[in-house]
């Protein structure tokens, strides 16, 4: 479906603000330290909201440098090396939003050239999550049950096996009951945990999902 006539032309609350920090970037006077320490901490949460903590934008922003490359240079040379560093920022700014302006492209020509591709939607997302929660504390249990079976019999979990084997006695016969119970039911406590800790984290996925295209949703045009 084509886009509607001039919806290319509606800005996200994303680029809006790129655009705000492009602008504050270029008005920066020379040595004004603390407006471009406050503007380097917004354009730092801004990317890691919009593009995740491992992006690449993080790397190119800490890299940014507003001094001259001399230690011993005067005015001129400092008011140089404050302009460079503004027309980097500028740069990286500019790159950022073009590449928001290229997903909402590429997401409204259907997916690229691997053709239409169809957004996952929030239920088939987390009912992944649900499927896993159910999967991992089974495989816990049943490794964790085998294993406790194998140490019990071993007697390395029972304080009566390693004193037989330390004194070379008939080992009784029932140290390793309690030490099985004992572990399977340590067993089970941990694949509850870790149920309930991806369904936590699938939650907390499908939270981000929904944020992140609000984020990305067109402003409402006024006219």
């Amino acid at each position: 479906m084509p886009p509607k006539p001039g919806s290319e032309m509606v800005e996200t609350p994303l680029q809006k603000l790129l655009v705000q920090y492009r602008d504050e970037v270029s008005s920066l006077t020379v040595g004004d330290d603390s407006g471009l320490d406050q503007l380097r901490k917004k354009t730092r949460l801004l990317i890691r909201k919009a593009f995740g903590e491992k992006s690449q934008y993080l790397r190119d922003e800490s890299k940014l440098s507003f001094r001259p490359l001399r230690l011993e240079s005067g005015a001129e040379d400092a008011s140089a090396g404050w302009e460079s560093g503004k027309k980097q920022y500028v740069g990286l700014l500019d790159i950022m939003r073009q590449e928001l302006v290229l997903n909402r492209a590429v997401a409204a020509e259907g997916g690229g050239i691997g053709g239409p591709k169809k957004p996952e939607s929030d239920g088939k997302f987390e009912r992944r999550y649900r499927i896993w929660a159910m999967v991992a504390p089974l495989l816990v249990t049943l490794v964790g049950s085998v294993l406790s079976f194998i140490a019990a019999m071993l007697g390395l979990m029972s304080s009566g096996g390693v004193l037989c084997q330390a004194t070379k006695t008939p080992p009784p016969r029932g140290p390793w009951r309690p030490s099985l119970l004992l572990g399977l039911a340590f067993t089970l406590v941990v694949a509850v945990v870790v149920g309930v800790v991806i369904r936590a984290a699938g939650r907390r996925a499908v939270g981000r999902r929904s944020r992140a295209r609000e984020a990305n949703r067109p402003a409402p045009s006024r006219t």
